[in-house]
């Protein structure tokens, strides 16, 4: 139960939790001016939340299964992760603002129920395999800087695409320009149309001139994986110390150089065939020399997101779409996976055969303040 809270984070969650039964309805102007904060809602009306609880209001019930201690941010907000199960498990991540108001709240699918039970690295792998597409794990011990192997499969690494997991090497660079006095934790940063970059993430959606603190991005980079948050990093801490973090991780460095900003690596995926087409088989120097070639306009490849960052949907969208692959990021964050969209249409999405349907339309809604309506990133 939601015991673990209390104040305004309580009663709020307890709301939003009974959006979700069935019979609920709205809310409605009236109501939701109650529970958000005017600067949710004036990116997203009252009539773009109906739409999102509806869709689970129709489904089967869901059932509160834990409630995540409540964390304490700045200016007086909080924050905790509820994790529903059901059909289809849900985790419901809100925090609300020093008024008590909700100021965000994001949706996501839980765990699912039927996970197998692991009981070694082989079993792992072998449970991977049956998911079909290709998959590798690499686990690693960090000790005093130092990364040794637990398990890797096959009993040997490989290079594979690593989609997000690049973004623990921005990490690394974030941390060592922080322990060089080079960054603090507390230094903005501001959002600029150059710097912002496609969702996953809510940094996009923030107005141009705005700041955040490096430790909020940072934060934003790893638990949503934040797009534009990366890349503001990427700036802050400089290409140099960027490409100092991949030699010292990386057991082949030059896979990752240059280690592409999440910007310019949409630019190179979708808004650049002829560089894409030289791009696996440049070198370094020459793969230097392709990134100034890339397009700046990202204007036409928003389609997929199911909002635009000046656009708001009027109703949440499932989309989508796969991304294409990046180098290994390192030896101690590799977990990576070419994963096989076996069905994906609207309203029915699995990600293997044997993976039930996800409820029809499923929206993995991010809403914040500001904030859209929309799904994260599939």
């Amino acid at each position: 139960d939601l015991a673990a809270l209390d104040g305004p984070l309580r009663e709020q969650s307890q709301w939003v939790l009974d959006q979700f039964a069935a019979g609920a309805t709205g809310p409605g102007p009236t109501e939701a001016a109650e529970r958000f904060a005017p600067a949710f809602l004036d990116q997203v009306p009252a009539d773009q939340l109906e739409p999102v609880f509806a869709t689970f209001r129709d489904g089967s019930p869901l059932t509160l299964t834990s409630v995540a201690e409540a964390q304490d941010g700045p200016d007086g907000r909080q924050s905790t992760v509820l994790t529903l199960s059901g059909e289809q498990s849900l985790r419901v991540s809100i925090s609300v603002d020093a008024d008590g108001l909700i100021s965000g709240l994001l949706l996501q699918p839980g765990p699912p129920p039927d996970l197998p039970e692991i009981g070694s690295w082989d079993e792992l792998d072998a449970e991977l395999a049956e998911l079909g597409g290709t998959t590798q794990v690499f686990v690693g011990e960090v000790v005093d800087g130092a990364c040794d192997a637990v398990h890797v499969t096959g009993g040997q690494s490989v290079p594979a695409p690593s989609g997000s997991v690049f973004k623990l090497v921005v990490l690394s660079a974030v941390v060592d320009a922080v322990a060089a006095g080079e960054l603090a934790w507390g230094d903005e940063l501001t959002i600029v149309p150059e710097l912002k970059s496609l969702p996953s993430g809510e940094l996009q959606d923030r107005a141009d001139g705005s700041t955040v603190p490096v430790r909020e991005a940072a934060g934003l980079m790893i638990s949503v994986s934040d797009n534009t948050a990366t890349d503001l990093l990427m700036e802050a801490v400089g290409a140099a110390r960027v490409h100092a973090a991949v030699e010292r991780i990386s057991d082949d460095p030059d896979r990752l150089t240059p280690l592409l900003s999440t910007r310019q690596f949409f630019q190179l995926g979708w808004n650049a065939p002829e560089v894409r087409s030289q791009w696996a088989e440049a070198g370094v120097t020459e793969r230097g020399q392709l990134v100034q070639e890339l397009p700046e306009d990202q204007s036409g490849r928003t389609r997929w997101a199911g909002s635009s960052p000046g656009r708001r949907s009027a109703r949440p969208t499932l989309c989508c779409r796969s991304r294409p692959a990046r180098r290994p990021a390192s030896r101690c964050a590799r977990s990576s996976a070419q994963t096989r969209v076996s069905r994906c249409r609207t309203g029915r999405r699995t990600r293997d055969s044997r993976a039930a349907p996800r409820r029809a339309c499923w929206p993995t809604a991010s809403i914040s303040s500001p904030a859209r309506v929309s799904p994260v990133a599939c």
